[in-house]
């Protein structure tokens, strides 16, 4: 149930097979269009939500849909999505009468976020940019139109800010370069500098195109990210400000459907059922046992006695058999042969080493501040976030050339993160 009712949302199925989730999102749904209904249990978060403006039993949007039980999404399922069939008129006359539980987006954080001064040129430029504009759809159209613009120009190889500088100024007011993140992040900061309702949505492009089987497949390189801006009685409207010459990357169309798609307040549901409702049961699920109890007899359970030498031998023999195992699987981990390898095992050592990846970070952003929790490693940690970018992001042709110098920056970094790890882990004296 949804605390907002859209009116006209046209709703469509689609039939996926999730061959291989993502690395660290296994358990993740993914859906091209606004989340109406789905064939698995499911989870829906919301990533704003609080007790005063959302119950048990309703959203008002939703941020990640989680499957669970099992709590991998491989396989096929069908979903049902909504999409705004709605025109560019009436989102200009959508106003501005926005709900509550919106302010979470509509505002930037003056504390913690980006120095004072980058948020005052930031919100000078995008009131410049809208200087000409008397709504709020004519503003985002303005300034997705800037970023879209010759001044600006896409690579997945951008120039890096001094030692200091906010990379959002350093891409807005300096390089003008940067990929689809930079983009997404410039207009978003933007528009909310002007109270306008937005969020950054981190998903896929849609893929290549196979005439012999007539579906789409999706790949780890069309990983993408954009933009969608609230509109009173429409919700969440997509804008695109990445201009990539080499992706189809285009301008979202309004109201474009040729042929009348169901509408959801007809309570027209093409397909799909709706997800199971309620939250996954912790313990005590079909097919657990709980495990015994005492025996019965007033016991325990446990009986100790004495052992032989051949016991202790057999024992001592196992043990050690265990402890090679154990370092041979860890020696095995610690030697990854692909870009994703390396960057999984680079973040679980920053972890273990007491830093963390924070929501919304992205792997640049990380490395420089890596670099400047681990010094020692700040080379290394540059070099391997560079390289995991272009394997994840750039053109397939691109790609694989990341892959052997992150590697080599890997054999460098490994020792390094694992010093940190161990003094972090050491045992301390009173």
């Amino acid at each position: 149930m949804y605390g907002e009712d859209y009116s006209p949302m046209a709703l469509a199925l689609f039939r996926i097979n999730m061959v291989s989730p993502p690395r660290g999102s296994g358990d993740v749904l993914f859906y091209p269009g606004q989340f109406f209904s789905v064939d698995r249990a499911t989870v829906a978060s919301e990533v704003h939500a609080s007790p005063d403006t959302v119950t048990s039993s309703s959203l008002y949007t939703v941020d990640k849909l989680s499957v669970f039980n099992p709590s991998r999404s491989n396989g096929a399922y069908s979903i049902t999505v909504g999409y705004p069939d709605v025109s560019e008129d009436e989102l200009r006359a959508a106003g501005s009468d926005y709900p509550a539980w919106i302010l979470p987006y509509m505002t930037v954080r003056t504390t913690g976020y980006r120095p004072n001064d980058t948020l005052t040129r930031i919100h000078d430029l995008a009131v410049s940019l809208v200087k000409n504009t008397t709504n709020q759809y004519d503003a985002a159209n303005a300034i997705q139109a800037y970023l879209r613009g010759d001044l600006f120009r896409y690579t997945l190889t951008p120039r890096l800010p001094d030692r200091g500088q906010d990379p959002l100024d350093f891409f807005l007011f300096n390089s003008h370069e940067g990929y689809c993140q930079y983009y997404a992040t410039a207009m978003g900061d933007m528009l909310r500098s002007l109270g306008i309702p937005v969020r950054l949505v981190n998903g896929y492009g849609p893929g290549s195109y196979s005439t012999t089987s007539g579906l789409y497949t999706v790949h780890d390189s069309d990983a993408h990210t954009w933009v969608e801006a609230y509109f009173p009685k429409y919700g969440w409207i997509p804008f695109e400000p990445t201009n990539d010459h080499e992706q189809t990357w285009n301008p979202i169309q309004r109201k474009t459907q040729t042929v009348p798609l169901c509408l959801r307040d007809n309570l027209c549901v093409p397909g799909g059922t709706p997800s199971a409702s309620g939250s996954p049961r912790v313990g005590g699920a079909p097919g657990f046992q709980e495990p015994n109890g005492p025996s019965g007899d007033g016991t325990t359970g446990f009986t100790l006695k004495s052992l032989d030498a051949g016991t202790v031998t057999r024992i001592a023999g196992g043990l050690l058999a265990l402890i090679l195992i154990v370092f041979g699987v860890v020696a095995r981990y610690l030697r990854p042969r692909t870009v994703m390898g390396v960057w999984k095992r680079t973040l679980m050592l920053a972890r273990l080493a007491g830093t963390r990846l924070q929501p919304g970070e992205t792997p640049l952003e990380l490395s420089r501040r890596l670099s400047s929790v681990f010094p020692e490693a700040a080379s290394a940690v540059r070099d391997v976030a560079r390289g995991f970018v272009v394997a994840a992001y750039a053109p397939p042709d691109l790609a694989p050339s990341a892959r052997t110098p992150v590697l080599e920056a890997w054999v460098a970094l490994r020792p390094l993160m694992l010093r940190r790890v161990a003094r972090r882990l050491r045992p301390h004296r009173a």
